[in-house]
């Protein structure tokens, strides 16, 4: 949501990453349940049509930036094949990142909420 109130004036490359909507609710789930918070009345399905909604109109502002530039990566993906996503989010940043580093804290057992 943040996106639309980024400063004029500059450009921008933005990271942008894909999950399953199931695995995201779910997530957002136990998250509520671990801080002792009632999930509210809002259906999955509900939530769930929110989201892309709000992904769509995301994805249709992007588009229409000519400051602003966009590297789409899934989630499971970069999961599954760290150093090939690693690779494609240092080349699209300018080559400058340390890809060492950057794969040693990539953790597949943090991946909990699968659908």
């Amino acid at each position: 949501m943040l996106l639309r109130h980024l400063p004029p004036g500059h450009d921008y490359k933005v990271v942008f990453m894909h999950r399953d909507i199931s695995e995201i609710l779910a997530s957002q789930r136990k998250m509520m349940e671990r801080r002792g918070e009632e999930p509210g009345d809002v259906s999955d399905d509900s939530m769930a049509a929110l989201y892309r909604r709000h992904l769509s109109e995301v994805q249709d502002w992007l588009g229409k930036q000519r400051n602003v530039e966009t590297l789409h990566i899934n989630y499971n993906e970069a999961l599954l094949d760290a150093s090939s996503t690693i690779c494609r989010v240092n080349a699209f940043l300018g080559g400058g990142l340390d890809t060492e580093v950057m794969a040693q804290v990539v953790d597949p057992d943090l991946y909990r909420r699968r659908k």
